[in-house]
């Protein structure tokens, strides 16, 4: 695409052909524009094979559809310096980081529930095992220091109450901290493949330690 105006500005200047000083400008600024709307872009990929090339374009779009994340390195084809996604697309990092407040707000909530669904679950749990153990130490009591009470049959009934009081508890107390679990399975998926967040922004929304990223 650069190729035409950079023919024709050298075309005009070994013909001798006479430029006024605007068109000059027009013809290095078409030649210009055209090579940066050419220039390719690779982005660094810290697992591997570095991603690209890709026209400024291409390369946008990709950060928009969250394939590739805004908080990524990259660097020209014709440099070795390697450089914020914010110093070639300004536009779409600022556009990336607006869209994804409230999509982090929304995943931090359903999150908060999720955890406090497992949260309660557990409750449940350990309410069931401390009911019957405090059952099933009673009992015990009672059959060593009653009167009038067959103390065998007293601490058997005692053991068994205490079963079947803990058992049902607990078993509620996994049922309510499975949903819990499947909840957080299904917001890691949707997290994952949320276009509208970065790699930083999944970690931050998942509470995963800050050296996931790299590992």
């Amino acid at each position: 695409a650069w190729i035409l105006p950079g023919v024709q500005l050298f075309l005009k200047l070994i013909t001798g052909s006479k430029l006024t000083g605007t068109e000059t400008i027009i013809l290095i600024l078409r030649v210009l524009l055209a090579q940066h709307s050419q220039a390719m872009y690779y982005v660094y990929n810290e697992t591997g094979k570095d991603l690209g090339p890709f026209e400024i374009e291409n390369l946008r779009s990709k950060v928009l559809s969250g394939e590739i994340g805004s908080d990524k390195l990259v660097r020209s084809a014709s440099s070795d310096q390697w450089q914020p996604m914010t110093s070639i697309l300004t536009e779409v990092v600022t556009t990336a980081a607006s869209q994804s407040k409230p999509v982090i707000k929304r995943y931090w909530d359903a999150y908060l529930t999720a955890r406090a669904v497992t949260g309660f679950g557990g409750i449940i749990k350990t309410f069931g095992v401390i009911f019957g153990m405090l059952i099933a130490v009673a009992g015990l009591i009672v059959a060593v220091n009653g009167r009038g009470f067959d103390p065998i049959e007293v601490a058997i009934g005692a053991l068994v109450g205490a079963f079947f009081i803990a058992v049902p508890f607990y078993a509620l107390g996994v049922l309510v901290s499975a949903q819990g679990q499947v909840l957080k399975a299904s917001l890691d998926t949707a997290v994952n493949s949320s276009p509208f967040l970065t790699d930083q922004d999944r970690i931050q929304v998942m509470s995963l330690p800050s050296d996931t990223q790299s590992a």
